[in-house]
């Protein structure tokens, strides 16, 4: 068993579903591993805030811990408004990032290079502030119990991030909270571009529901490539963009929904809503609709 397979072991153990990940050839190995969970579904986001957000909607969702994987560099960094997100608003979260080769030697030509060119984010001082719990894995003898201790600091006093490193070289080595709620939203943080991609993680953990998110056009601009990951992954999530400058008709979202090959529908003000989302409703794939407020 590779050390990779053993993290989605124990992942499996503690009752985890749902992966969000975001998109870097430094995590295909574990990516790869996740993907033959017969108990996890992967999913792949375009992004690191958006991987993060999706697994806080998830959490918000079910109750349950949510779980998103990034690599270095800027996948990473972009976790950090999706922690902090999660930080302010006490939503138990495991953020797994893979970190440059350790220092020590090795035979792997690609981790020697790596080594030697790559200086990476320091994750963990740029997390410290905003987990609960934040540390590095320094070899595989140390991964079962540290995640064990994630789990565990997630399951008493305040609830929050926590944030697990793991050097990509011990990964490829050889040798495992609330109530669920209706209304999510990022309260303390008021995250721009949240509403979608954790509507994604909310849909994620109940397909059966009809979960819409409801947004502004900064909110839709700035996490609007999710819609692509709700068409690819079959999450029938309704969008609804609120348009406050109607005179501006750039960008155009429905033409947007429809380039990515989902429902688009455009209303004049709230009375034309009600009509239009029983035609939303029946579309069964994601749709959006930008309603234009005078």
């Amino acid at each position: 068993m590779t050390d990779n397979e053993l993290v989605v072991e124990l992942l499996e153990r503690h009752d985890i579903h749902f992966v969000f990940g975001a998109p870097d050839n430094q995590n295909m190995s574990i990516s790869h591993a996740l993907s033959r969970s017969p108990k996890i579904r992967y999913l792949q986001a375009k992004s690191g805030q958006a991987a993060g957000l999706m697994a806080d909607g998830y959490a918000r969702a079910t109750g349950k811990v949510g779980v998103s994987i990034a690599t270095t560099g800027q996948a990473a960094a972009g976790m950090v408004t999706a922690i902090a997100t999660a930080f302010t608003d006490n939503v138990p979260l495991l953020f797994i990032t893979i970190q440059a080769p350790s220092s020590e030697p090795t035979t792997n030509s690609n981790h020697r290079e790596w080594q030697a060119y790559c200086e990476d984010v320091d994750k963990l001082s740029l997390f410290k502030p905003i987990t609960t719990w934040n540390t590095r894995i320094k070899n595989s003898d140390e991964i079962s119990k540290t995640v064990a201790r994630a789990f565990g600091m997630m399951a008493k006093g305040r609830p929050g991030p926590v944030h697990l490193e793991i050097p990509a070289d011990i990964l490829e080595s050889d040798f495992d909270a609330a109530f669920p709620r209706s209304f999510l939203h990022a309260c303390d943080l008021q995250t721009a571009g949240y509403a979608l991609p954790a509507g994604l993680g909310a849909k994620a953990a109940y397909p059966g529901r009809p979960v819409v998110a409801v947004t502004d056009t900064v909110g839709l601009l700035i996490s609007g490539q999710e819609l692509l990951t709700a068409a690819d992954k079959g999450l029938n999530i309704l969008t609804i963009v609120v348009r406050d400058q109607p005179s501006s008709e750039k960008p155009d979202f429905v033409q947007f929904a429809e380039s990515l090959g989902i429902s688009g529908f455009r209303v004049d003000g709230l009375d034309e809503l009600e009509t239009v989302l029983k035609s939303a409703q029946a579309q069964n794939r994601p749709t959006v609709i930008e309603v234009r407020l005078s």
